[in-house]
């Protein structure tokens, strides 16, 4: 499993080449049109990693017999 650190670096590896010359305008605005502030919405989730406080939400019906 990767650690944290392998993982925020897997991020910011993906944002330099999202961010590159080498990524086509094309492919950019196609990104664009279809997750809206994909750049953003990927530094919210490497700071995701960050935080230290989590949360468990436990969802479901109860019943009593």
């Amino acid at each position: 499993m990767l650690q944290k650190r392998e993982v925020t670096a897997l991020y910011n590896d993906l944002e330099k080449f999202l961010t590159s010359k080498d990524f086509w305008e094309d492919i950019k605005k196609v990104l664009e049109t279809r997750h809206p502030k994909y750049l953003e919405r990927l530094e919210a989730r490497k700071n995701d990693l960050e935080r230290s406080d989590h949360a468990i939400v436990v969802a479901g019906m109860f019943a009593s017999f």
